[in-house]
């Protein structure tokens, strides 16, 4: 509590309405301190004249604050949950970004791999709020964005806190991994996995960077950013207790295979059928165009007994890794 008992004003809210509400109440009043200040500096200087300088002071704000007037007072902070951006608090974030407010705007999302509503799961659309979220701030131009799994806070936190001091709005989209039904896997696991299998790529656009998108634009956390799918080296020990290595890809499968509510969508394969009639999803998607023979699309999986296991996955998961692929390809493009 301040002197006097005047409580300060509060910055940090926790959804889009509440914080919109605020800044407009709380404008007339920083329009006028804004111009007390102005004329202040003006006094100092020996500069003030009334004649030529109290017709402009009494319109003074009429249009709002520029960004360098903005800049004297703090910014807002909004952290809200990107299950609550629906209906009228999406349509304020909007207004909130669109209409360059001094607003930082956290959004967290926990869940990507939501679970099909009324309808069925004819179309998986993994994160596609999160999707449509950062194009559409991106898409405004003017809006510092920063999208990144919570695995990768830290070492975004240049970025992070370049974001926070810019003038105007800015989106924070983060994943923390925390939602979904992964098993053991750890939220800081889960996000990373997220992040590696292009489900939830990190990037930002930094409007000040540059003239073009390739100034603004980087993807550059990302492992191997000029890939479809990032390329480990994976060495197990066959049925014989021979050292085996290969290269294999992560791929959005691999990610949604850690989710038990999409184990419909898998089958293990006995190892007395491991035959030619099994690629990797990898393999598939690479020769979708190219007329090869169909083969069955798998991936590697390890059982709780730590063996290896070959899992063969439906269409329905494959055509959700062809349009994470294809998005990729966009942002690769950017």
């Amino acid at each position: 509590q301040a002197a006097g008992g005047v409580q300060p004003y509060p910055f940090l809210f926790d959804n889009c309405g509440s914080a919109l509400a605020a800044y407009r109440e709380r404008l007339p009043k920083a329009i006028e301190l804004a111009r007390a200040i102005a004329i202040a500096e003006l006094e100092i200087e020996a500069q003030y004249s009334e004649v030529r300088h109290d017709a402009l002071f009494a319109e003074f704000g009429a249009d709002g604050l520029d960004a360098q007037e903005m800049a004297r007072f703090p910014d807002y902070l909004v952290c809200v949950g990107a299950v609550r951006l629906q209906g009228a608090e999406n349509d304020t974030l909007m207004e909130i970004l669109s209409a360059g407010l001094p607003m930082k705007v956290l959004v967290q999302t926990d869940d990507i791999l939501e679970e099909p509503g009324v309808g069925g799961d004819a179309h998986l659309a993994f994160g596609l709020r999160s999707k449509q979220l950062a194009n559409m701030a991106i898409g405004l131009n003017e809006v510092y964005v920063l999208q990144a799994s919570g695995s990768h806070l830290y070492q975004f936190r240049e970025r992070i806190l370049k974001g926070l001091a810019c003038a105007g709005p800015a989106l924070f989209s983060v994943y923390s991994g925390a939602g979904g039904n992964a098993g053991d896997l750890p939220p800081y696991l889960n996000a990373a996995a997220a992040m590696e299998s292009r489900a939830f790529p990190a990037f930002t656009y930094d409007p000040a960077a540059g003239a073009n998108w390739a100034a603004r634009f980087s993807l550059e956390a990302n492992t191997q950013v000029d890939s479809d799918w990032p390329v480990q080296r994976f060495a197990y020990e066959d049925e014989n207790h021979q050292r085996v290595e290969s290269d294999v890809a992560f791929t959005l499968v691999d990610f949604v295979a850690c989710d038990r509510r999409f184990a419909k969508h898998l089958a293990r394969v006995p190892r007395v059928k491991w035959n030619g009639s099994l690629m990797s999803v990898s393999e598939s998607l690479s020769h979708e165009a190219q007329g090869m023979p169909e083969k069955v699309p798998c991936i590697l999986m390890v059982d709780r007994e730590n063996l290896l296991q070959k899992v063969i996955v439906d269409d329905k998961l494959v055509r959700a890794a062809q349009r994470c692929r294809d998005a990729w390809h966009s942002l690769q493009e950017l």
